[in-house]
């Protein structure tokens, strides 16, 4: 039952990256606050800030870069994991193919990723609060336990 424990530690980690990247958020909202007080530049009268050096903006971006440097190790990493707890006996072209079904996988999240361009479009597509590249690793940590479970 050891084998289990990766794969439910990731599924738990993709699950709270939600609430880490909250804390994330929370923290550059702090910072840009205390920034704005102690800040020697001010805007000019009359003028505002541009929409892309706000908060909300900012926010936006740090959730879709935190997914963007993720997705190929988590992907990646669970599918060696996967292949690993696959058994001794399984043909080799069984794993082959189970190889390259997660390198696609990884392929099609990574493109789908930078194809939705703009942050705010790309967080647009959540699914009970999770981003597709969290759920996508999470329901592969699923698949890793149900293979360690049959064998």
């Amino acid at each position: 039952m050891k084998e289990l424990i990766p794969f439910i530690a990731a599924g738990v980690m993709f699950l709270m990256s939600p609430i880490l990247t909250r804390r994330a958020k929370v923290f550059i909202r702090s910072w840009i606050s205390s920034e704005k007080g102690s800040s020697q530049v001010s805007p000019s009268p009359g003028t505002t800030t541009p929409y892309y050096l706000s908060p909300a903006h900012i926010e936006d971006y740090v959730e879709f870069a935190t997914d963007a440097v993720q997705v190929a190790p988590a992907i990646t990493l669970t599918g060696v994991g996967i292949i690993l707890a696959l058994p001794d006996h399984l043909a080799t072209w069984i794993a082959a193919a189970i190889t390259v079904g997660i390198s696609l996988l990884l392929i099609l999240a990574d493109t789908g990723m930078y194809l939705s361009a703009r942050p705010q479009k790309y967080l647009r597509r959540k699914v009970l609060g999770l981003s597709y590249v969290a759920l996508g690793g999470f329901f592969l940590n699923v698949i890793g336990v149900v293979i360690v479970l049959l064998q």
